[in-house]
């Protein structure tokens, strides 16, 4: 089991980093059709060019890592502007509190906008998991099947996979995010 979770994760990571280092590097794509593409991201999105800020990578290193003040940590956050940083962020105070179902619902309200946040769908799997409520992340799947040309879509999908115990569904759906990221760039096979 350790060996599939780290065969997961170096996959995802993997696929993730190929994602993004040749998205910005493809040819076929002018600059104002590239300029448009991430403005249309940008708002779906929240402005999550801010997500990877100082102060959010250093409170979540804190939350996940550290003995906290949970009241300073929050007063902190509050004071975050991407709605995003401040939703998931409080998610993984509650979660660490013990509040899964509070925490699952914080981050499944995100959930209509794709966040740009690998760790977001991680972490509402397994959320959905323990606090009881995979079926309506697998029903808000089912009812958003056209958004699945979302390569986020089918992450989460495969999480969601994996969190019902389902992992050779899962694997086919990592391979598929991979071959899907290969064609899109003409890689070869």
């Amino acid at each position: 089991m350790l060996m599939i979770k780290v065969f997961f994760v170096f996959t995802t990571c993997l696929i993730l980093a190929l994602l993004n280092v040749f998205r910005a590097s493809d040819p076929n794509q002018n600059n104002s059709e590239i300029s448009k593409e991430n403005n249309h991201q940008s708002d779906l999105t929240n402005n999550l060019n801010e997500k990877s800020s100082n102060d959010f990578t250093h409170y979540f290193r804190l939350i996940q890592n550290n003995s906290i003040d949970k009241e300073k940590i929050q007063t902190d956050i509050n004071s975050l502007k991407s709605k995003f940083e401040r939703e998931y962020l409080t998610a993984l105070l509650n979660k660490r509190a013990g509040n899964f179902n509070e925490s699952f619902d914080r981050l499944y309200s995100l959930l209509a906008d794709f966040p740009d946040q690998p760790n977001y769908y991680e972490e509402l799997a397994s959320l959905a998991k323990i606090s009881g409520k995979l079926d309506k992340l697998s029903q808000w799947l089912i009812q958003n099947k056209t958004k699945s040309d979302n390569p986020y879509y089918l992450y989460l999908e495969a999480f969601v996979e994996i969190q019902a115990g389902k992992i050779s569904s899962a694997i086919k759906k990592f391979d598929l995010l991979s071959i899907g990221l290969c064609l899109s760039h003409n890689w070869k096979l």
